[in-house]
């Protein structure tokens, strides 16, 4: 995936969870008997999923990872997913919610948010090295450049479709 696909599936999963959670207070009586439904229907937003955060960790790993890949090419081998594409780094970033969850809404799906951006690289079959970071030492370089890979990448049929449903995604919950 590239952008919008990353952004777009993780923001529409949070959208779903948001819906189904007013719903489900909606549903159970969750507003006084007195108020009517149209005025409880959008309690305070403060139990709910902010759409931004989650498309932020969205492409948080590849915030950190694309930047020191491309300054830092030779070191790295020509590779731009490098230690933030890691299961121990994400197991980081679990922790840091953790020890931050009276400050964040739902830190395991914030954290869910961000490891998705693994799920949609398939990072456990492509560059295994860095997702079992440090276990399996580091991947062979690259012989071609960080652009070339990237717009070979883009056009997959993977990519392209998830770059497509992405974008149909965002345009389905905009506000």
């Amino acid at each position: 995936m590239v952008f919008f696909g990353h952004i777009g599936i993780t923001v529409g999963v949070a959208h779903l969870y948001n819906q189904r959670k007013l719903s489900k207070q909606f549903i159970e009586g969750a507003f006084p008997a007195h108020s009517s439904p149209i005025e409880g229907a959008f309690p305070a937003h403060s139990s709910l999923i902010d759409l931004r955060l989650a498309g932020f960790l969205a492409i948080a790993p590849d915030l950190v990872d694309k930047p020191i890949g491309l300054i830092f090419h030779e070191t790295f081998g020509r590779h731009t997913r490098l230690y933030a594409h890691s299961l121990l780094f994400s197991f980081l970033v679990l922790i840091a919610f953790y020890l931050y969850r009276k400050r964040l809404v739902h830190p395991v799906i914030l954290w869910l948010t961000f490891f998705g951006h693994m799920i949609l690289d398939r990072a456990w079959i492509f560059r295994r090295e860095y997702f079992y970071w440090p276990l399996l030492g580091l991947p062979a370089p690259l012989t071609r450049s960080v652009v070339l890979g990237w717009m070979m990448g883009a056009i997959t049929p993977y990519n392209l479709f998830g770059e497509v449903i992405g974008l149909a995604i965002l345009w389905a919950v905009r506000r």
